[in-house]
């Protein structure tokens, strides 16, 4: 039934429209706002209109617009009556000679492959001859000298020959490898979803004969971008520099050519977080708090249904926009952000991919989405007023308003502004000041928006209990006048790269803190000295003694302020009884048993700290007690 009901539409509207004045319409795109996932496509044209009822028909379109988005604008002695849009199935996008070019390619690969099979035949049959002759010592009439000679001979050839033969083997492989990718980038050329355009009619009268200025805009699917940063400290005693970067891509079926670009906000190994402690209640028949690795990293292939790698596909994390691109190989990686619970895969012409993050390696594949290739979709519309048709979505800023205020940028002498960032109610805009090319196909572009340099409060925390290192943390306060997106950082500490983290403003407040990673300049070691059990047989109670020696040297240059926390039991029961014996000054937590430590160290200098308890319950009961 779907396909009668596009048939009748592909064949009644023509009919409907075949007293009207047919005029196609070649137009550029001046505008693209692209979203987190989409884009919002605006062309330009115009057209000298006779009087009467005219059919214009916008071509050479993306096969990938939301219908209902379509807004079509003019100013004239006009009255628009419908705007429908279809897709072409008859269009020929493939470029003859890019294709002629592959294919020349290949053919010479296919020959060097069929060089290669005579080689390996000939080595093969040689080798096969040499084995069934090497049983020579028995023959009659070969002096001993004579065989010497045979055999020298023999060995060198098999070796000679075994070498050749891996040789063009591996070249043969590479061939095969070659003409196979060339294979796959011909079908793509030749698959009919290739030679789908879009088409937008448009049909209206003209009061009079006139030239008119029109605008068409919509929005289309295959477009996303996602921010990322670099963020630099030279030391702890200077400012930090933060980039703000976005990653661009599109594959819409239409090249983007010297566009101007808004990137706006809505939505049509190791790791560098510090770990924290979860209360410690003791209680009977009940373990210590297992700290289970967390996933911060996840890495993989992304693969078509046939298991080919699938570049250029998306990876987010949902509900952020925290994302990565596949590479040529199909492998991507991707730091999560706090909270993260799934992984979404999507790329233009397949079906989306969700999953739960459950391990460190997570491979997807895609199928194809045959509906989407398929199914001819015509919406038609009624006739609005003063030459107007709009269908944008509802709650999307498209256009730029006069409340628009631009955003407080950071007061250092050397920052470098590319772009403005504009506040809306609901998401954030950046224009880019100068225009961009994009081809559609998912390649990625890269560009550096803001260059802030930014006054931050260094510290280093630590918790040895769960981890021997110090971390060193950045925060920064009045974070919010930068209207930062959560998204990947790299990290680059003294001008060496340390690794990536995830700048998660989701979850931050008054203070963003992000980490910089572990120092290894600062010693920390946490070791047991005591842990005895014994039993007052007057009072009927037994006690557990843990004592605890945590050492810090710091063997930095500057004095450092370093946070260290700790943590003892907490009893959830009448019967049992914590008694803290020595804390070494640090501050504590009654409710959750946290110990921490404000140390000033100075360069060079150490400090010794002790935690040392006592866990007292009845005797005739058993209690784990770390």
């Amino acid at each position: 039934m779907r396909y009668l009901f596009s048939l009748f539409c592909l064949l009644s509207f023509p009919l409907y429209a075949q007293d009207a004045k047919e005029i196609e319409v070649k137009s550029n795109i001046q505008e693209v706002t692209v979203f987190v996932e989409n884009a919002q496509i605006f062309r330009k044209a115009s057209k000298e209109l006779p009087a009467g009822d005219i059919l214009l028909k916008w071509t050479g379109l993306s096969k990938t617009i939301d219908a209902k988005t379509l807004n079509f604008r003019a100013k004239g002695a006009i009255s628009v009556k419908s705007v429908n849009h279809f897709q072409n199935y008859l269009s020929d996008k493939t470029n003859p000679q890019e294709e002629a070019a592959l294919l020349k390619k290949r053919n010479a690969l296919q020959q060097q492959m069929r060089e290669e099979e005579v080689h390996l035949k000939v080595i093969k049959e040689e080798l096969d001859f040499l084995r069934a002759n090497k049983q020579m010592g028995g023959s009659q009439g070969i002096t001993a000298e004579g065989f010497s000679t045979v055999a020298a001979y023999y060995s060198e050839r098999m070796k000679s020959l075994i070498f050749e033969e891996e040789s063009r083997s591996k070249k043969y492989e590479q061939f095969k490898k070659e003409s196979k990718l060339l294979l796959k980038q011909l079908d793509q050329m030749s698959r009919p979803s290739g030679s789908i355009s879009g088409e937008v009619w448009v049909r209206l009268h003209s009061d009079k004969a006139q030239k008119i200025q029109m605008e068409l805009d919509y929005i289309v699917k295959g477009a996303s971008w996602f921010p990322t940063y670099d963020i630099k400290a030279e030391s702890i005693e200077k400012p930090i520099e933060l980039r703000y970067k976005a990653n661009i891509q599109q594959n819409t079926g239409v090249d983007w050519s010297k566009v101007k670009l808004t990137l706006s906000s809505g939505d049509p190994s190791l790791s560098n977080q510090l770990p924290e402690l979860k209360t410690y209640f003791l209680d009977y028949n009940r373990t210590a708090p297992q700290y289970n690795k967390e996933i911060s990293k996840v890495t993989g292939i992304v693969r078509d249904q046939n298991n080919e790698p699938l570049p250029g596909a998306s990876v987010r994390v949902k509900g952020s926009t925290v994302s990565s691109i596949s590479d040529i190989n199909g492998y991507y990686q991707i730091t999560l952000p706090q909270n993260a619970k799934e992984l979404e895969v999507k790329f233009i012409g397949y079906e989306p991919n969700a999953r739960r993050i459950n391990a460190e390696r997570m491979d997807f594949k895609m199928m194809e989405d045959v509906q989407a290739l398929e199914e001819v979709v015509v919406v038609g519309y009624g006739t609005p007023a003063q030459g107007q048709l709009a269908g944008a979505v509802s709650g999307i800023n498209i256009r730029k308003s006069s409340s628009a205020t631009s955003s407080k940028k950071a007061k250092a002498s050397n920052i470098k502004m590319e772009d403005s960032p504009q506040e809306r109610s609901i998401h954030l805009e950046y224009t880019l000041t100068k225009p961009y090319s994009l081809r559609s196909d998912n390649s990625k572009l890269t560009v550096d928006m803001v260059t802030y340099e930014l006054p931050v409060e260094f510290q280093y925390h630590a918790v040895p209990k769960l981890d021997p290192n110090a971390f060193l943390i950045a925060r920064m306060s009045n974070w919010e006048q930068y209207n930062f997106m959560p998204g990947e950082a790299s990290l680059y500490f003294e001008h060496t790269f340390i690794g990536t983290t995830v700048l998660d403003t989701q979850f931050a407040k008054d203070t963003l803190e992000f980490s910089l990673g572990r120092d290894k300049s600062i010693f920390i070691e946490r070791k047991a000295v005591s842990q005895k059990s014994t039993k007052k047989v007057f009072n009927a109670r037994k006690q557990e003694l843990r004592d605890w020696d945590i050492s810090v040297k710091n063997n930095k240059r500057q004095d450092i302020t370093l946070y260290l926390k700790d943590q003892i039991p907490v009893s959830q029961s009448s019967e049992i009884e914590v008694e803290l014996l020595d804390k070494s000054g640090a501050k504590m937590n009654p409710e959750n048993g946290v110990l921490q430590w404000e140390l000033k160290l100075a360069a060079g200098k150490s400090k010794d700290l002790k935690v040392k308890y006592v866990a007292k319950f009845p005797k005739n009961r058993s209690l784990m007690v770390q």
